[in-house]
């Protein structure tokens, strides 16, 4: 089997006991982890996030999108101390190339550690603003070039045109997928999106189900089979099987005292 079609394998996590007051439907969906440490939810995480750039940038195809590669600077440290050098780095330059070109940039950036010497990267896409010129094969920017440094961000950086939507979306795939087995520090984001980098509300579905969580637990499971025991039809959520008292939360010995 693919590993990016495995289910969440997070072993503690809970379940969601639904019930659609309108048609008197019970599911029970127990929902991904949603961790970057699970294989299956970091996969499906990924896809998520590279489709949301793609979109964005059909979006706005008016944009002079750009793909930029900046540094944190040489000499930083461990890990920890990288990450809280470049993002106050990334923040100045932001501000800095605002004030200089009255533009807002929009932005979807992705963090990777460099394989040869292990320093922070922030792999971006962005509506740029200021000019670009290839020279010997390569692209270049007087702007970035005289800011960078200034900034607190090390002078090795990459600029190209971006060319497609789909482009965008092998970008982000591609730079998520080499950060899997980084271990970050607790609460780091890995994946930064400007504010007005393109929503999209489709994605954001109406719930039609009041939810109540079960825990996997005794009272969890005492729950459940009370629910069960009432007659009432419990059908789980993705295959819309009905749920037996051979189910997994109740196939565990507990005493439940039913009096």
């Amino acid at each position: 089997m693919r590993e990016d079609i495995l289910e969440c394998e997070t072993g503690n996590r809970p379940y969601l006991l639904g019930h659609n007051r309108e048609t008197g439907e019970s599911v029970l969906h127990r929902p991904d982890c949603k961790l970057w440490s699970c294989k299956h939810c970091a996969r499906v995480k990924a896809k998520q996030w590279a489709s949301r750039a793609r979109r964005g940038v059909r979006q706005e195809d008016g944009r002079d999108w750009h793909f930029m590669t900046v540094t944190v600077q040489e000499q930083s440290g461990v890990l920890a101390r990288q990450v809280k050098i470049m993002a106050h780095a990334w923040d100045k330059l932001l501000k800095r190339g605002k004030r200089a070109f009255k533009h807002d940039w929009m932005t979807f950036t992705v963090p990777e550690l460099g394989d040869t010497f292990g320093r922070l990267h922030y792999h971006t896409i962005l509506d740029c603003g200021f000019d670009c010129i290839q020279r010997g094969g390569k692209w270049r920017s007087a702007w970035l070039h005289d800011n960078l440094k200034p900034c607190g961000l090390g002078y090795i950086y990459d600029i190209s045109p971006l060319g497609s939507p789909e482009k965008a979306s092998n970008y982000v795939t591609q730079y998520i997928t080499s950060g899997f087995g980084v271990e970050f520090p607790k609460g780091f984001r890995r994946v930064r999106v400007s504010q007005n980098f393109p929503k999209f509300d489709e994605d954001e579905k109406t719930d039609e189900f009041d939810w109540q969580v079960i825990m996997c637990s005794p009272d969890g499971r005492r729950l459940l089979l009370g629910v069960l025991l009432s007659g009432e039809i419990v059908r789980e959520a993705k295959t819309k099987k009905p749920i037996g008292f051979d189910h997994p939360i109740l196939a565990i010995r507990h005493e439940v005292d039913l009096s």
